[in-house]
């Protein structure tokens, strides 16, 4: 693209005839399937006049005569004006030293009123409602009528049901885009892929057909808005189809500087964007890089944020589905976490990506997300943090893995379900250390794996704490070979769960209790180690049904330290294992019935009672140990 035909013989002696030259590189140009806003529209590349009508009259031409590209040259461009682009056009500069200047454009009123770069679709005239209920892994959806529906067709499949049970923002809903695959008949229509919600047809369950602006590429070059106080927008995207951005910098869109709305396979890579802070007093937005309100497939790869209230952001008041975000960086986004993906987002993953001397790393209040092999480095807040910021029945499908958080004000791991209960979630592989407060962090669960992680330097709190409350318990914990290394507090402390179980795992040096265990029901214990606590080893007060196998704990050291220390429960069990090298007893059972203790090394601890269970214990059997 671009050339110029210099070594053609017949065009080379044109060069010395500046007016012929100049037609024979316009008619260049259009062989090469390309316009130039300077040569051929005369845009002023000083910044001294409005190119607004120059680039949008080049776009224009463009579209009418079926050329495929518009290149800008080197230079500074003043837009007064915001431009507006069609199908089937890539928009090209020349890398950073091609400048579109959109400082000057109003300030705004209101969020998304201020774009420079627009690229918006639109609904169509085909609308249908449902025949029938369409459910998750359908690919036909039965239809009142398929009239004015075709083929490739880019649809939108919406209705009023809330998208997830129980949520109190009576403002978000289910919807999700679509590609018509067929229609074979007057009431039916055969999707691409797959439905993902569940649509009921008495909840004005809609089908329609969306005009998108499609097949567009921005590339190569740079734009700057007003900053503070204008509310900008740089590149806003609403229904749309296959639209790329590469390699652009933006500075200074206070509102978002790149906003995808209702699009279908949206790709943002390559990008660098500073200074996106919101615009505060009418809206907290201050977005990179936006996916909102029904994106589908989207892909935001080796992009760089700076000073950013969030680099890349999702949701909206309808679902934003399968987005892919992953190699990008963040430096000193300091006014929220620099990823963040709100209540609306289903199938969102976070891998591979960088955050350094950020607010945070990643804030996750959407369902079913994954949260990847990411380094979070000097967070002035959380490292990684789950909730719905608005209340639902439960938040699904959490999976962190492999991150490794260093050095971090808060908690390193933030499960936090106090908005929703947190269901089917796993915290593996991730490496945390010099967290605060508390390594990894569990509160109001169901059905929870928290394994392989290793937790060190945890100065004032827990390695891990999970637990619920008296009125709202939580339930069935998976804790797997855990290494938890110099808390402030216990290694790891449970409470008001039922059913825990607890495999492998060392657990070294707390200035508190190794696990300390409260009002826990079915206590499973098996193969784990304690060591070099200062109070207990395991501490587990109140429950009933606990099982400990093949326990290590030792060398406790306040002057008073227990291996184990078992107070007020009921049913307890301990079969094997070695409990040594602790001040006072090795295991100690107060207020407690229904106690078997058996196969236990207990033999090198200082009180003479090694295995000490007091009188509470009337149905007790202690036997086969070494004491």
């Amino acid at each position: 693209m671009g050339y110029r035909g210099k070594n053609n013989p017949f065009i080379s002696i044109c060069f010395n005839d500046k007016g012929l030259k100049k037609e024979v590189d316009a008619l260049q140009r259009k062989l090469d399937f390309y316009v130039d806003i300077v040569e051929d529209f005369g845009a002023d590349p000083t910044g001294v006049k409005d190119s607004s009508l120059n680039i949008q009259n080049a776009l224009d031409y463009a579209k009418t005569n079926n050329i495929p590209a518009v290149r800008a040259d080197k230079g500074t461009f003043k837009l007064l004006s915001p431009i507006k682009f069609y199908s089937g056009i890539t928009f090209y500069g020349m890398g950073r030293d091609t400048v579109f200047d959109g400082s000057a454009l109003p300030v705004g009123k209101e969020l998304r009123e201020v774009k420079l770069f627009k690229i918006e679709g639109a609904i169509g005239t085909a609308s249908t409602p449902l025949s029938t209920n369409a459910y998750t892994l359908e690919g036909t959806l039965n239809v009142v009528s398929s009239t004015g529906f075709s083929k490739e067709d880019l649809v939108i499949l919406t209705n009023d049901e809330p998208y997830a049970q129980g949520t109190t923002n009576t403002g978000l809903k289910k919807g999700e885009l679509h590609i018509v695959d067929s229609v074979p008949s007057d009431t039916s229509l055969e999707l691409k892929d797959m439905v993902i919600f569940n649509y009921d047809v008495t909840r004005n369950t809609l089908l329609r057909n969306i005009k998108p602006i499609e097949n567009v590429i921005l590339r190569d070059f740079s734009i700057v808005m007003g900053g503070v106080g204008t509310a900008h927008n740089a590149i806003y995207c609403n229904f749309t189809r296959n639209i790329c951005v590469d390699n652009v910098v933006i500075d200074k869109a206070e509102d978002t500087a790149i906003a995808f709305f209702n699009s279908y396979n949206p790709i943002v890579r390559n990008c660098t964007v500073y200074n996106s802070t919101s615009p505060s007093s009418i809206g907290n937005t201050g977005y990179g890089i936006s996916l909102m309100d029904t994106c589908r497939e989207s892909l935001v790869e080796r992009n760089t944020f700076y000073n950013c209230r969030h680099g890349v952001a999702g949701g909206g008041t309808r679902p934003s589905i399968l987005a892919m975000i992953q190699d990008n960086k963040a430096f000193g986004n300091k006014l929220a976490f620099p990823f963040d993906c709100h209540e609306p987002c289903f199938y969102w993953t976070f891998s591979r990506n960088l955050t350094d001397g950020c607010y945070g790393g990643f804030a996750i209040r959407g369902q079913y997300i994954t949260v990847d092999n990411n380094l979070i480095f000097n967070s002035t807040g959380e490292g990684i943090r789950v909730e719905s910021y608005t209340a639902v029945s439960s938040q699904f499908g959490i999976v962190i893995t492999n991150n490794r958080i260093k050095n971090c004000a808060g908690i390193g791991i933030d499960l936090d379900g106090y908005q929703g209960r947190i269901r089917e979630s796993s915290v593996k592989g991730n490496t945390i250390d010099g967290a605060q407060t508390k390594g990894i962090n569990v509160y109001n669960f169901s059905n929870v794996e928290v394994c392989d992680n290793s937790v060190i330097n945890i100065p004032n709190g827990w390695g891990i704490y999970a637990g619920g409350t008296t009125g709202n318990r939580s339930s069935d914990l998976v804790l797997n070979n855990n290494r938890v290394s110099y808390t402030g507090k216990a290694l790891a402390y449970l409470e008001y769960i039922d059913r825990s179980d607890i495999n492998g795992g060392k657990y070294r040096q707390s200035s508190k209790e190794g696990m300390y265990c409260n009002s826990c029901n079915e206590l499973q214990i098996n193969g784990s180690s304690f060591r070099a606590s200062t109070l207990y080893g395991i501490h587990i007060v109140g429950g009933n049904k606990h099982q400990l196998s093949n326990v290590r704990c030792s060398l406790t050291t306040d002057t008073n330290g227990d291996g184990m220390r078992i107070e007020s429960a009921t049913d307890v069990n301990i079969n094997g294992g070695i409990i040594d090298n602790n001040p006072r007893f090795g295991i100690y059972i107060t207020g407690s019935d229904y106690v078997l203790i058996k196969g236990v090394n207990a033999r090198n601890n200082t009180n003479a009672t090694k295995i000490s269970v007091d009188e509470t214990a009337v149905n007790k059997i202690i036997e086969d140990n070494f004491i």
